[in-house]
């Protein structure tokens, strides 16, 4: 069974990795989902051009204050538009409202965050908290039996100590970031992929924490029946997300609007099942496969150990 193709397993658990770290930057940034998306692109575009296994990327960790903050490249208003494809006015008012907050400065070469507001201490808990969740969802694909090191291939350095946490956040949302872009088209608006995400997620506990019912539904090619999910609620969705309940609910009837959600009678909604066999939506799951690779091969590369995955992983 571990050797057929594990797609959807990979997809629902980082899905629920996305929903957990979403909201650990939403938290962090103290706003809504879309200043949080604005916040974090920003973010992660400002040092894009550093690869994971640089020297220059331990500079711009926010451990390293604003001692890096002269490698990172600004960037426009447009471009961070042109990345999820939203209005530009929305992204100016955005960055706007982040710059008056003091999260956001404007220099001659464009936007930046700085370094000195990413090692406040919001944002090194949620760095914390996104890397615990990425280590807690790679244990569940282990325990799962999925390969999780032949996925992203052979560790090629043996470091003295383990990649620090916000690095690996960093290689970690930054997949969560390319993968958003791919969903959003399907979806409308960032709001739209969480409430969609958090109900394929929580519909589907047992093809979660069960490798037997897992392996049934594994492939791009073997979606689950409706049989095999139970309703979410949207008062339940809303708690999981950290969302307002008529939020919520707003976008879960938009997105039965759009086929993408069935709602059952007094009980709540589940995935529509042409949305999980949608062309769309496969082309979003191949993308998360891809970024999720890409990832492990990141993480690879910087000597972690996978064979920590059978046990807590220790954060420095």
């Amino acid at each position: 069974m571990p050797d057929s193709d594990p797609t959807r397993i990979i997809v629902r658990n980082m899905m629920l990795f996305m929903l957990r770290g979403s909201t650990a930057i939403r938290r962090s940034v103290g706003d809504g989902v879309t200043p949080a998306f604005v916040f974090a692109t920003l973010r992660s575009a400002n040092v894009h051009h550093i690869q994971y296994t640089a020297p220059e990327a331990l500079q711009v960790l926010p451990e390293a204050g604003a001692a890096g903050d002269h490698l990172r490249r600004g960037l426009s208003v447009n471009a961070i538009a042109r990345s999820f494809a939203m209005p530009y006015e929305t992204v100016r008012t955005c960055i706007n409202r982040l710059i008056e907050r003091g999260l956001v400065v404007r220099r001659g070469d464009g936007v930046i965050v700085p370094g000195e507001v990413l090692s406040r201490p919001e944002f090194l808990q949620a760095d914390q908290a996104i890397a615990a969740a990425f280590f807690e969802v790679l244990s569940s694909l282990d325990r799962l039996g999925v390969n999780v090191q032949a996925l992203g291939g052979p560790t090629t350095s043996t470091p003295s100590s383990p990649p620090p946490a916000s690095l690996i956040a960093r290689i970690a949302t930054d997949a969560v970031l390319r993968a958003s872009e791919v969903m959003l088209p399907q979806f409308g608006d960032l709001t739209n992929a969480l409430v969609y995400s958090a109900a394929v997620v929580l519909s589907s506990e047992r093809l979660l924490t069960s490798p037997q019912e897992a392996w049934r539904y594994a492939a791009q090619d073997a979606p689950p029946p409706d049989t095999s999910r139970d309703p979410v609620s949207v008062r339940a969705l809303a708690a999981f997300l950290d969302l307002p309940v008529e939020t919520t609910r707003r976008h879960a009837n938009d997105l039965v609007g759009r086929n993408l959600l069935t709602p059952i009678p007094d009980r709540g909604v589940i995935p529509h099942p042409v949305a999980v066999s949608d062309g769309g939506i496969a082309r979003a799951n191949g993308a998360i496969v891809g970024h999720a690779t890409r990832v492990l091969a990141a993480m690879g590369k910087l000597g972690f150990d996978f064979g920590t995955l059978k046990a807590p992983v220790e954060l420095d």
